[in-house]
């Protein structure tokens, strides 16, 4: 029996660490919440002996295998200050956010690295109203709520495409900072300034006038992080007028971006023969959301057609539409160059988001290559058919390639692959 029970002591003072150790000199391990990335901390060489506080840390990032080692991402000099912190790794192991749960008006109390960078480090003073009574708790003031989801890394939908933020639940309400600029934002941001170039600064002597202008030429699609280029084009009424800029302007509301181009004119000394001088001005426009944006251009002449214009997420590899069938199917499949996939179904009230391997995607885009854009013949008399349209960057431009089911094959081993992915 007495041996029995040493034998049970054992194993247990086996389960709890070596004999001898002190658990505060073990390194940690932070899981990303979806499994696929971890982030060990650890005392740098030479440090293994030295006190928590005092010692010199050290962060690295891997992707985790089933089939071997973690894949090293990135590694940094870590300000590991043990418990008083809590650890949270981004979904796509670009970063680690370090969080304190007790508030401190003037030291670090939120602490972002970024492959390999400090990106950003913030007071209490810098997130929390000094002026409100905080709960105090252990002679520390908490300015978090108490459940363990105050601290979380999510994807979420931003003006310009998906981004992972690490959302505090304080006690004033959410707190959100951009995992990828270390920017605090509000939970639903704001529409930044629509930025044209080159824009019309100030009116001057002689002033600016709009042209006639008689078209626009225009991609079909851009994406929200890039340049939307243009070139318009028209009349003037005689030489001695150039381009003196534009004026651009979003309403959200109807999404629609009015462009008005200006002309001014500069003496040529006599008088200038009064015929049309075609012209042909190039521009930009940055800031626009995602979304459908229908583009007018002003003129001085007959009115102009409103250009439909897709403003795709930032940094969008590929997009299948499935529409149709028994269910009335209306989802959306995206893949993402930094590994996300997200699906949006009608039938679901948030979007899903999931890791994809950069091998993965780089497979995709390889695939993606070969394909030839086109549109399959709708299947006759097939009321309930499913109809697949799967598009992706060529060239640099958006194009398309369409089939449905019942109608023949999926164009390739790519569209049959993501089909099953809804």
């Amino acid at each position: 029996m007495s041996k029995l029970l040493l034998l049970l002591a054992a194993v247990c003072s086996g389960l709890s660490g070596p004999q001898g150790s002190d658990p505060a000199k073990i390194d940690r391990l932070v899981v990303s919440s979806n499994g696929h990335f971890q982030a060990l901390i650890r005392r740098a060489k030479g440090q293994e002996e030295i006190d928590v506080a005092l010692a010199r840390w050290v962060v690295d990032v891997s992707e985790r295998s089933t089939a071997g080692e973690p894949k090293l991402l990135w590694t940094a000099r870590y300000p590991y200050r043990g418990d008083a912190m809590e650890y949270r790794l981004a979904d796509d192991g670009s970063a680690i956010a370090a969080v304190a749960r007790k508030f401190h008006a003037s030291q670090p109390i939120v602490v972002v690295h970024r492959l390999g960078e400090e990106l950003v480090k913030l007071a209490g003073s810098e997130l929390i109203d000094q002026t409100r009574d905080l709960p105090v708790q252990d002679g520390a003031r908490l300015w978090l709520q108490p459940e363990n989801e105050a601290i979380a890394v999510r994807w979420v939908d931003d003006l310009f495409g998906p981004e992972q933020r690490l959302v505090l639940e304080t006690l004033e309400g959410s707190l959100h900072l951009r995992l990828s600029t270390g920017e605090v934002v509000a939970a639903q941001a704001n529409l930044a300034p629509i930025v044209v170039f080159p824009e019309l600064l100030e009116e001057t002597k002689p002033p600016s006038r709009i042209p006639y202008v008689t078209g626009i030429e225009l991609p079909r699609a851009v994406d929200a992080g890039g340049d939307l280029k243009f070139a318009v084009r028209g009349s003037n009424p005689s030489i001695g007028w150039s381009l003196a800029g534009y004026l651009a302007a979003y309403d959200p509301t109807a999404k629609v971006l009015l462009l008005e181009t200006r002309s001014r004119y500069f003496p040529q000394g006599g008088l200038a023969a009064q015929v049309l001088q075609p012209f042909q001005y190039q521009g930009s426009v940055r800031g626009l959301p995602v979304g459908n944006v229908r583009v007018r251009v002003a003129t001085s002449g007959a009115p102009l057609d409103e250009f439909s214009l897709d403003v795709l997420p930032s940094g969008m590899v590929l997009r299948l539409v499935r529409t149709g069938g028994f269910a009335g199917f209306d989802d959306n499949l995206e893949i993402y160059n930094h590994g996300l996939k997200r699906v949006v179904s009608r039938r679901a009230k948030e979007p899903r988001f999931e890791y994809v391997p950069a091998a993965t995607v780089a497979s995709y885009v390889d695939l993606l290559s070969r394909m030839e854009p086109g549109q399959a013949p709708l299947p006759r008399d097939v009321s309930d058919a499913l109809h697949f349209e799967l598009s992706w960057w060529h060239e640099g431009a958006w194009v398309s390639r369409s089939w449905s089911d019942p109608g023949g094959p999926p164009p390739g081993p790519l569209p049959a692959l993501l089909q099953e992915g809804f």
